[in-house]
């Protein structure tokens, strides 16, 4: 799921031999493909990109099932947040409804699988913004990447996701 309107990550799994996803809403989802959520719109559709503050707004009205995906998969599965600032009021706005819902509805003590107090995803901050952890702190787990400026924590963030990648993949040498 990204709020991204370019087409860098699908060119960047076709460079890995990958199939190229398929991108919501505009192609349909297949059994077995993978596919990208663009919440924010694409650059081949410009009519569909979310850019001005009157699409910010309209966004729920014109947009309603897109961010009931990233609702579900919020709810569902634990989510890597990366490059993205929260700052974007549709993605505050669906994460706090989120939130909301399910402490309003807590988990049935003793069941397995159910919800946890912030784990709906892990946010890998970059920003040297330490004052939004503290904001988020109960929705995601929070990694500060090390560093003294910018640039130091971004090379750290690219070092981790090489590692997570390492592990992942299994057809790949590294």
């Amino acid at each position: 799921i990204t709020t991204n309107y370019d087409a860098l990550y699908e060119r960047a799994v076709e460079e890995t031999g990958g199939e190229r996803p398929s991108v919501l809403p505009w192609d349909a989802a297949q059994p077995g493909r993978p596919w990208l959520l663009k919440l924010h719109g694409d650059l081949e559709k410009p009519e569909s990109i979310v850019l001005t503050r009157r699409d910010f707004v309209l966004f729920d009205a014109r947009s309603r099932p897109a961010g009931s995906l990233l609702q579900a998969t919020l709810m569902t599965k634990h989510l890597l947040i990366v490059g993205a600032s929260l700052e974007d009021d549709n993605v505050i706005r669906l994460a706090m409804e989120v939130d909301d819902y399910l402490t309003r509805n807590p988990p049935t003590p003793g069941v397995q699988g159910t919800f946890i107090p912030g784990a709906q995803g892990t946010f890998i901050n970059v920003t040297g913004k330490f004052a939004r952890k503290e904001l988020w702190n109960k929705q995601f787990h929070w990694f500060v990447c090390g560093g003294d400026d910018t640039p130091q924590r971004v090379r750290q963030m690219e070092i981790f996701l090489d590692v997570v990648a390492a592990y992942a993949a299994r057809n790949a040498p590294w």
